[in-house]
């Protein structure tokens, strides 16, 4: 015999987060290829509504480690030095952007130079860029799956 199902919002929900949840927001884990989750993380992690611009470090297991603002909305992350020191004093080894914004974004060639310099700094003391999440009200950009980062890793 068959069953029927009555489809409710708790069925509608997003699927369950696979970084692991914790009382702790700074042991969250980067999963590669998942923006979705990593848009997830930032969100939790800084809070919904902060415009502006953010930096997420993760060691090298991929473990959330540190998470500051880096600048104010239109002011931009601010210099590459700044943000590589701080890598650096939180001994991480790759690191996500965050821009909330509070409108409609698309991808302009500032952020793109931005983050191609960003890399390349980056890379001389063996660090990476994982992603450049840009979030808005309701939904996201990803740079990596937009496929704006992945041709400078070969």
């Amino acid at each position: 015999m068959y069953t029927s199902i009555t489809p409710t919002a708790y069925l509608l929900l997003e699927p369950e987060n696979f970084y692991s949840r914790s009382k702790n927001p700074l042991n969250r884990q980067y999963i590669p290829g998942h923006s979705y989750h990593t848009c997830k993380m930032a969100k939790e992690v800084i809070g919904l509504g902060q415009s502006g611009y953010w930096l997420m470090l993760f060691d090298g297991s991929g473990t959330l480690k540190h998470t500051q603002k880096t600048g104010a909305a239109r002011e931009g992350f601010g210099e590459i030095k700044n943000i590589l020191q701080t890598a650096l004093q939180h001994q991480c080894l790759s690191m996500v952007l965050v821009s909330y914004t509070d409108g409609y974004y698309q991808a302009n060639s500032t952020d793109l130079l931005y983050n191609i310099r960003l890399i390349t700094a980056a890379c001389g003391i063996s660090m990476v860029l994982l992603d450049h999440i840009v979030i808005e009200f309701d939904e996201y950009y990803s740079y990596r799956d937009n496929g704006l980062l992945t041709y400078l890793e070969n």
